[in-house]
C-alpha cells in the first residue's frame, strides 16, 4: 500500500501534467454526462445508492460477524477460508496457494491492487496478467490506476498503444478503439488458454 507522501507527490505530478489536464477536461464533462443520462432515465439508482450506503455501514459496525459468517459459508460448501491480519499475511497466503512459475490471469480487484499482490507473485516467478481491459494497459505500462472504475482515464490513446505494444499486442494509436480492444481480446486468449492460475477479488 502506497504512503500518504507517495499518494501526494503523484497527485502532485499529475496536477503539473499538461497533457493529463488537457485530457480529463476533455474526457470528465463527457463522463458527467453519461452519469447525468442514466440518472435520468433510471431515477430509482438513487435510491439504490443510498441502500447500498447503508448496507456499506452496517457491514462495517458488523465485520467481525459477517466476516465469521462468510468464511464458515465457504467451508461448509467444500471451500477454503483464510484470514490475513495484514497486506504481507495476505500476500503470503496467496503466494502459497499460487506456487512459482505458474501463468496467472486476474480479475480487477482494487484489494489485490492495493496490497501488490501482481508485484508479489512476479517475484516469485510467476507470469501475471490483468483481464481487465484498464489494468491491463495500466500493468503494461507500470502505471497505477487514476480512477476505481476507469483506471486509464488518464492516459492517451497514444500511450495506450504504446504501452499494449510492449507486452506483445499488434496496435497503433491510429487504430478504432473497437480494434485495439479486439486484438487486446486476441491476445488475452492466449493467456486463459495457458494460464495455470486464476485470481478473482474485491
Amino acid at each position: 500500500m502506497r504512503s500518504l507522501e507517495e499518494v501526494l507527490s503523484s497527485a502532485t505530478k499529475a496536477s503539473e501534467n499538461e497533457d493529463l489536464r488537457r485530457l480529463l477536461r476533455t474526457i470528465l464533462p463527457k463522463v458527467s454526462e453519461k452519469v447525468y443520462s442514466v440518472l435520468e432515465r433510471y431515477p430509482y439508482l438513487v435510491d439504490l445508492a443510498e441502500e447500498v450506503s447503508r448496507i456499506k455501514r452496517y457491514s462495517i459496525e458488523n465485520l467481525e460477524v459477517l466476516l465469521r459468517r462468510a468464511m464458515d459459508s465457504v467451508v461448509r460448501v467444500g471451500g477454503r477460508a483464510y484470514y490475513a491480519e495484514s497486506s504481507e499475511d495476505a500476500r503470503r497466503i496467496v503466494g502459497e496457494i499460487v506456487g512459482k512459475g505458474k501463468i496467472v490471469i486476474k480479475g480487477k480487484s482494487m484489494i489485490s491492487e492495493e496490497i501488490g499482490i501482481n508485484e508479489y507473485l512476479k517475484k516469485l516467478g510467476n507470469e501475471v496478467w490483468e483481464t481487465d481491459l484498464g489494468m491491463l494497459i495500466l500493468q503494461a505500462g507500470s502505471e497505477r490506476p487514476s480512477h476505481p472504475v476507469i483506471p486509464a482515464v488518464h492516459l492517451s490513446k497514444a500511450s495506450v498503444a504504446e504501452y499494449l505494444r510492449s507486452v506483445g499486442v499488434d496496435v497503433n494509436e491510429k487504430m478504432e478503439a473497437s480494434e485495439i480492444v479486439r486484438r487486446v481480446r486476441i491476445f488475452l486468449r492466449e493467456k486463459f488458454v495457458k494460464a495455470d492460475v486464476g485470481i478473482t477479488g474485491a
